[in-house]
């Protein structure tokens, strides 16, 4: 599946250099998954637990995520995106759907003006 934050993935990799703090790619993938325990968060995210605990830490200290004791199992905890800060990202992923569309738009007439 082919996801924002693959996309900057890459395109870290294409360049050898990070676009995103951890902290960051922690909200995207809870924006993108919905919620889960940390350890499953950090098998998604593939990092040193050492800067995903901490990122995480930092994200709910600023309310930018929501901690609840997972339903089926008390023991554990699930963390997921505030609402607030979804509707942010929300807004955003529009405005970057909307950039990629007029760019789309812009090639088909790019190439239709070479061919024709």
């Amino acid at each position: 599946m082919l996801t924002l934050s693959n996309i900057i993935k890459d395109v870290e990799k294409a360049f050898k250099l990070r676009c995103v703090s951890p902290e960051y790619e922690i909200l995207l993938l809870l924006y993108e998954c919905g919620s889960g325990t940390p350890n499953e968060l950090l098998k998604i995210h593939e990092s040193a637990g050492s800067t995903f605990f901490a990122a995480l830490k930092r994200l709910h200290d600023k309310g930018l995520v929501c901690a609840e004791r997972d339903p089926a199992d008390r023991r554990l905890v699930r963390y997921s995106m505030a609402d607030s800060a979804r509707a942010v990202l929300d807004a955003k992923r529009d405005r970057i759907l909307a950039w990629a569309n007029d760019v789309a738009v812009r090639e088909r007439s790019t190439r239709g003006q070479a061919s024709g």
